[in-house]
C-alpha cells in the first residue's frame, strides 16, 4: 500500500486482506525482509524458538514463542500459559520482528546538533556519550546539589532490568519522578483497599463467576481485549454487561445495556447510587461493620478516629487501634474487641463526642437524590434504579474498569466513589466480585536493595509537576533547579498533559539524556540518546502485568548495531560517577533482590526455580478464580476497606506546598470537572468535549514504528458525531482542525453515530509528525488540584472546523 493511502481508502476485502497479511506471515513463519535496511533471513535451516513477553504497557504482558532463524528474530506468535485461561496474543503481538527491525531504531549514541526537536544529530561513541553525560551531572551536583539531577520514567516496559536505573539514582542521591498517567485511579485503590499480589484488585479471570459486570469508563473491548472475554464468558453465562459510557463503542455492542452518562460525571452518578442503596435499606451492614471502618467513631473536633490509647490504658500494640460503639457493652470498645458494633449513632465519651465514619458518610451523601444525579449526569431515574437493584440484588456483581474515570479533575473521588459504592453492597472478598480491571496489576516484583542506603535521598516529583516546578525554580518554597533529566521507559512528552508545556521544561533543562530503543517523540528533544537493546535481545525476568505469572525471558538474538542492555548501561553510567564499586555485580546480583521480598519468599520462588520452570502461576485457584480480599481482609493497615481516610497523604510525587483540606478528602466528594461541565461559560467559545480512547492498533504511542500496523492504521483521525460534523460543513475524510487556547491539529474526520453529540474522540497513540499539523496533545489542559497530581486527558474543550490548506 502507498504511503498516500489513507483509512478512508481501504476497502473491506483490502483491510482483510491486510490483516490476514500480518496473522499470516506471523502463523506461517513468513519472512520479514525488508522491514529494515539488512532485511532478515528469508530462508534457512538454522531455526530455534524461545519463550519470551511483549512487555507494552497495555499490561496484558502475553507470552511469546520467539522463532529465531539464523541468528534473526523472524517470527512472533502465541504461547501457552502455565494457567491455559491466559493463553492470548493479539496484532500487536505479532508484529515484533517488524519493531525489532524498524528504521526507528536508534543504532548507535547521538548527540544533537540543531534545536532540541529539530531532529539533528551526529553520532558518537559509548566513551564520549558517557564521559559527556557523567562530566555533566558531577558539575550539576558541584553547582546546584544531586537533587537537581531528575530520573523519569513510566511503564513503557514491564519487566525488571530497565528499574535498575533507580538504584544509581539513589546511590547518586538524584531525584525521581512518581507517575501522573493515572495515579488518581491507582493512588485512590491503593489508599481504599490496599495493594496485594494483584494491586487493588481481582484477577481478570474470576469476572467469569460474575452475574452481574458494571463497566464504567472504559473501552475495554479494545483498551483490555485480553481479558475482555472473561466478561464475554460470564455474559454466556448468563451474567448482564451494563456499559456506562458517554460513547456507543465496540464495547457498548458487545454488552447486554449501554447506559450514555455525560463525561466526568460518574462520581455523581456512583454517589447518587450509593444513598439510594442507603435509603432502599439494601446497604450490607455486616460486611460493613465487620470488614470497612464505616462503624470506626471519628472525634467531631479533630476529624481522626478515636483510638483505645485516647481512652484508657492498653497495651502498646492496641493503643493505636480504632474504636467503635460495642452496643452489648455500651461503650466504645477497640474494632478488633468489639462483640455488638453499632454502624449509626452519636455518642459522648468523657470529653469527646464522637460520631461514626458511616454516619458522616450518610450525611455527606444525603443531597444526592436520584433526581439531582440524573440532573447531573444525564441517566434517567428509573435507569438509575436499575443499575442499582441489578448490581444488588443480582451478585454476585464486579465493576470492571479502567483509568479512563481518572481522565477529568476530581477522578480519584470518582473511584473513592465507585469503591464507597461496591462496599457498601458488600460485593467484595468472593469470586465474581469487587473491582476488576485497568486497577488489577501484578505487583509481585519489589526490589528493596535499590534504595541505597546512608546516602540522602533527592526528591520524588510528580510527572504533572515537572514543569511548575521549573517555571518557579522552587519546591516547598526552596530554591529547586533542574539541571538534568534522565528518561528511560517514558515518552513524556506526547502522553503528559498540555504538551506544549512540557516541550517548554525540557527546553529550560542543561541536560536531556533518553535511553531507548527507539526514535520516540521524546528522544528528539533530547541532548544525547543512547541505543537501548531491543526487548527480545536480552535475558529478563517479568511480571505478568494483569495476569498472575512471574515469567523467565529467554534471549532470542544478539544485541542489534551499538545497543546495550539497561544493565550494561546502568554499569557504564555507574564507573563514570565513581560508583563502580557500589553497583549490582552482574544481572543475578540485581535480580536477588526482587527474590528476598516478603512476597517472593513467602510464595517459595526463587531466582533458580524461575530458570528452570520459567513461568509460575501465583493464583491459588487452578482455574483462576481469585478474588480480591477473600474473607473481606483486605491489604491495609487495619485490613479493612477505608471508605473514610482521616488524613490526606500522597502516594506518587511529595506535596508541594499547596494546602489540602482535609474535610473534603475524608469522604467521598463531588469534585465537577475543571473544564467540560455543560453549564461552563467557556463553552460557549469551545462548546466540544475532547476526549479519547485506546487505539486498537497502538499501546498509548507504542508500536508507532510498526509498518504493518502503519498500513492497516495510515494517519490518526477525529471521530465526529453526524449533527456535529454537519452543522460545521464536515463531511467523513476530510481534514478539520481541532483548536482550542493551548493548541491545535489538523488531523482526518471520521463520522461516527456512536459518538455523543457534543463530544469529539480521539483513538490515540500518535506522535510528533504522524499529524497533518499540530498536535493532539497540544489540546490537553495541564490544571490539577493540590490533593492530586494526575493529568485529565479528557478534561478539555475544544472547537472543530474544516481545514483549508493554505
Amino acid at each position: 500500500m502507498s504511503e498516500e493511502k489513507t483509512r478512508r481508502d481501504i476497502s473491506r476485502r483490502g483491510f482483510l486482506k491486510t490483516t490476514a497479511a500480518v496473522v499470516g506471515a506471523a502463523a506461517m513463519g513468513g519472512t520479514l525482509a525488508g522491514c529494515g535496511k539488512e532485511g532478515v533471513a528469508a530462508s534457512g535451516n538454522n531455526e530455534h524458538f524461545v519463550v519470551n513477553n511483549c512487555r507494552g504497557n497495555c499490561v496484558s504482558v502475553c507470552r511469546l514463542k520467539c522463532k529465531v532463524r539464523d541468528g534473526y528474530l523472524v517470527q512472533t506468535e502465541m504461547q501457552e500459559q502455565v494457567l491455559p485461561v491466559y493463553n492470548r496474543v493479539c496484532s500487536k503481538g505479532l508484529s515484533h520482528p517488524q519493531r525489532t527491525y524498524s528504521d526507528q531504531r536508534v543504532k548507535y549514541p547521538l548527540r544533537r546538533v540543531g534545536e532540541r526537536g529539530s531532529d539533528q544529530w551526529e553520532r558518537i561513541s559509548w566513551e564520549d556519550a558517557i564521559s559527556e553525560i557523567t562530566t555533566k551531572w558531577k558539575q550539576y551536583q558541584e553547582e546546584s546539589g544531586s537533587p537537581s539531577i531528575v530520573f523519569s520514567s513510566a511503564t513503557g516496559c514491564l519487566s525488571t532490568s530497565p528499574n535498575v536505573y533507580q538504584h544509581l539514582q539513589s546511590m547518586m542521591g538524584a531525584s525521581k519522578t512518581s507517575i501522573s498517567y493515572d495515579a488518581a485511579g491507582i493512588e485512590e485503590g491503593i489508599k481504599v483497599v490496599g495493594s496485594g499480589l494483584s494491586m487493588s484488585a481481582s484477577w481478570h479471570a474470576d469476572m467469569r463467576n460474575a452475574k452481574t459486570i458494571l463497566m464504567p469508563g472504559s473501552n475495554a473491548a479494545i483498551s483490555m481485549v485480553q481479558s475482555f472475554h472473561f466478561a464475554l464468558e460470564a455474559k454466556d453465562a448468563g451474567a448482564t454487561l451494563i456499559h456506562i459510557d458517554p460513547n456507543y463503542t465496540i464495547t457498548s455492542e458487545k454488552c447486554s445495556v449501554h447506559i450514555p452518562i455525560v463525561p466526568g460525571t460518574d462520581c455523581a452518578m456512583f454517589m447518587g447510587l450509593t444513598n439510594y442503596v442507603i435509603q432502599q435499606g439494601w446497604a450490607d451492614e455486616s460486611f460493613l461493620k465487620a470488614h470497612t471502618n464505616a462503624p470506626y467513631l471519628v472525634n467531631k473536633a479533630t476529624g481522626f478516629f478515636v483510638r483505645a490509647g485516647e481512652l484508657y490504658a492498653t497495651t502498646e500494640e492496641e493503643a493505636s487501634v480504632a474504636c467503635v460503639w460495642d452496643a452489648a457493652a455500651g461503650k466504645a470498645v477497640p474494632a478488633t474487641s468489639a462483640t455488638d458494633t453499632a454502624l449509626e449513632g452519636e455518642y459522648t465519651i468523657g470529653d469527646i463526642e464522637a460520631i461514626t465514619a458511616y454516619e458522616l458518610l450518610k450525611e455527606r451523601l444525603s443531597e444526592w437524590t436520584l433526581e439531582k444525579t440524573s440532573e447531573i449526569c444525564g441517566i434517567p431515574v428509573e435507569k438509575l434504579e436499575w443499575i442499582a437493584d441489578q448490581y444488588v440484588h443480582h451478585g454476585p456483581s464486579c465493576v470492571f474498569t479502567g483509568y479512563g474515570l481518572d481522565h477529568y479533575n476530581g477522578g480519584h473521588m470518582t473511584y473513592r466513589a465507585m469503591f464507597t459504592f461496591t462496599g457498601v453492597c458488600g460485593q467484595w472478598g468472593q469470586s465474581g466480585m469487587g473491582i476488576v480491571g485497568a486497577s488489577t496489576s501484578n505487583s509481585s516484583l519489589s526490589n528493596a536493595r535499590m534504595v541505597a542506603k546512608d546516602v540522602p535521598q533527592g526528591k520524588n516529583l510528580a510527572v504533572a509537576k515537572l514543569y511548575e516546578i521549573a517555571e518557579r525554580g522552587t519546591f516547598n518554597e526552596q530554591p529547586f533547579p533542574i539541571r538534568s533529566m534522565f528518561i528511560w521507559m517514558h515518552n513524556y512528552v506526547p502522553n503528559v498533559a498540555d504538551r506544549q508545556r512540557a516541550i517548554r521544561f525540557l527546553n529550560s533543562v542543561d541536560l536531556v539524556v533518553v535511553a531507548d530503543f527507539n526514535m520516540c517523540e521524546t528522544a528528539r528533544y533530547a541532548d544525547i540518546v543512547l541505543p537501548v537493546a531491543g526487548w527480545y535481545e536480552i535475558e529478563e525476568v517479568g511480571h505478568g502485568g494483569t495476569a498472575p505469572f512471574v515469567n523467565y525471558l529467554e534471549k532470542a538474538i544478539d544485541p542489534l548495531y551499538e545497543s546495550k542492555s539497561d544493565f550494561e548501561i546502568y554499569k557504564l553510567l555507574c564507573e563514570g560517577m565513581g560508583l563502580g564499586d557500589k553497583a549490582f555485580v552482574d544481572l543475578d546480583d540485581f535480580w536477588s533482590g526482587y527474590f528476598e521480598s516478603p512476597v517472593m519468599t513467602g510464595l517459595g520462588i526463587t531466582l533458580e526455580r524461575l530458570k528452570e520452570e520459567k513461568s509460575i502461576y501465583l493464583g491459588t485457584d487452578p482455574d483462576g478464580f481469585d478474588p480480591y480480599a477473600p474473607e473481606g481482609k483486605f491489604n491495609t493497615r487495619d485490613g479493612r476497606m477505608g471508605i473514610y481516610q482521616e488524613a490526606h497523604f500522597r502516594i506518587f510525587g511529595e506535596q508541594d506546598f499547596e494546602v489540602v483540606d482535609p474535610d473534603r478528602n475524608r469522604l467521598v466528594t463531588w469534585m465537577p470537572p475543571n473544564e467540560v461541565m455543560p453549564d461552563n461559560p467557556l463553552r460557549e467559545k469551545y462548546p466540544l468535549v475532547y476526549m479519547s480512547f485506546r487505539n486498537r492498533y497502538r499501546t498509548h504511542t507504542q508500536f508507532w514504528d510498526c509498518a504493518w500496523l502503519k498500513e492497516i492504521a495510515p494517519e490518526p483521525t477525529l471521530w465526529l458525531n453526524p449533527d456535529d460534523a454537519a452543522a460545521r460543513g464536515i463531511q467523513g475524510g476530510d481534514y478539520v482542525r481541532a483548536y482550542n487556547d493551548r493548541g491545535f491539529v489538523v488531523l482526518r474526520a471520521e463520522i461516527n453515530n456512536g459518538v455523543m453529540p457534543g463530544v469529539v474522540v480521539y483513538p490515540k497513540g500518535w506522535q510528533e509528525g504522524e499529524h497533518k499539523a499540530g498536535h493532539i496533545s497540544d489540546l490537553t489542559s495541564s490544571y490539577f488540584i493540590p490533593e492530586m497530581y494526575n493529568c485529565y486527558y479528557f478534561d478539555n474543550l475544544c472547537e472543530v472546523e474544516k481545514y483549508q490548506e493554505a
